[in-house]
């Protein structure tokens, strides 16, 4: 668990007009490890700059994240698409993300 990962928190509030605006803020950084389960190339077998990625992390446990979290390594963000709680022993957490801005 060598890498640091930021994981984002959705927050709401209420514009001028009476919208409500959604964003996401830092809820913590943590260590991780990550492994590139998925991505998508292109015909001469370079990887696509918009293509699609999918990463596992592998962090401490922590029963707040959620699937509304998001989660920032190298510069991209990454959407949470999986939670598993490793032999629900609540001491790893490997959560499955897909990049949202390749």
């Amino acid at each position: 668990m060598r890498n640091t990962v930021d994981i984002l928190k959705p927050t709401s509030s209420t514009d001028a007009t009476g919208q409500e605006t959604y964003a996401y803020t830092l809820y913590k950084t943590v260590f991780a490890s990550y492994e590139r389960d998925a991505f998508q190339k292109n015909e001469a077998g370079y990887i696509q700059a918009s293509g699609y990625e999918e990463i596992t992390f592998k962090l401490r446990y922590d029963a707040a994240i959620t699937y509304n979290h998001r989660m920032t390594f190298e510069g991209h963000t990454y959407r949470i698409i999986g939670l598993d709680n490793f032999m629900n022993l609540r001491h790893e957490l490997r959560v499955k993300c897909v990049a949202v801005n390749l």
